[in-house]
C-alpha cells in the first residue's frame, strides 16, 4: 500500500495543471530528439539506470516529438507528455529504490 500512495502522491503533483513540467525540464537545454528528453530525465529523476527496454518503452511513448525549438508551437500537448513521462519513471521500481 504505501508504494501505491507513493507512486500516487507523486503524480498528482506532476499531473496538476499548473505544474509546467516544460520550463522545468527546458531549463536553458536544447534537446533534438525524444532519446534525448528521456535520457535527460532519467538522469534527473534516477540514482539507477534503467533497462534498455524501459528506456526504448518511454522513447516510443514520445514518438514524433519535436525539437525543443518548437516546443512553444504545441505547449500545452507537449507538456502533457512530458508530465505522463515523468510520472512513469517517478512510478518505476528504479525511482522506488532510489
Amino acid at each position: 500500500k504505501q508504494l501505491l500512495d507513493r507512486y500516487n502522491f507523486a503524480a498528482d503533483l506532476v499531473d496538476q495543471r499548473d505544474v509546467d513540467v516544460l520550463a522545468v525540464i527546458a531549463e536553458g537545454r536544447e534537446f533534438a530528439s525524444a532519446t534525448e528528453v528521456v535520457d535527460h530525465l532519467v538522469r534527473r529523476c534516477l540514482v539507477t539506470d534503467i533497462s534498455s527496454d524501459k528506456r526504448q518503452a518511454m522513447i516510443d511513448f514520445l514518438g514524433d516529438f519535436p525539437p525543443s525549438t518548437k516546443w512553444e508551437e504545441s505547449r500545452d500537448e507537449i507538456n502533457a507528455k512530458l508530465r505522463a513521462l515523468v510520472v512513469m519513471l517517478l512510478g518505476s521500481p528504479e525511482f522506488q529504490v532510489s
